[in-house]
């Protein structure tokens, strides 16, 4: 699995869109509680790249995956304020809501 990983995170460099979504796609669907923290670091240090032709589904993706492993609210809060600066303009409300959600207890799981 980690080799894989790391393959895959190695083809969000490539030229080609269509490798690098596929490559997004492998990795969130591949995603596991073991390697969730990499991941999510790995990713949220590509968006620095200012991959704008695979931002707003990266931005996505990250914090699906910060909500689902997130080891401590903390770290989710930590997650979602880097999404914001790396990638202010293609983080939707509805993220927004959500965190408000996450920080008040409202929502919370169930």
């Amino acid at each position: 699995m980690k080799e894989n990983l790391e393959n895959l995170l190695g083809a969000l460099k490539e030229k080609d869109i269509s490798i690098r979504k596929t490559a997004l796609d492998s990795i969130f669907t591949l995603c596991n509680a073991e390697v969730a923290g990499e991941v999510v670091n790995e990713l949220l240090d590509h968006l620095q790249a200012n991959d704008y032709e695979i931002m707003e589904e990266m931005v996505l993706k990250v914090a699906i995956l910060a909500e689902k492993f997130a080891i401590n609210l903390s770290w989710y809060i930590d997650v979602i304020i880097k999404l914001i600066e790396f990638a202010g303009d293609y983080v939707d409300e509805d993220l927004w809501f959500r965190v408000a959600q996450m920080v008040t207890g409202f929502g919370a799981a169930e």
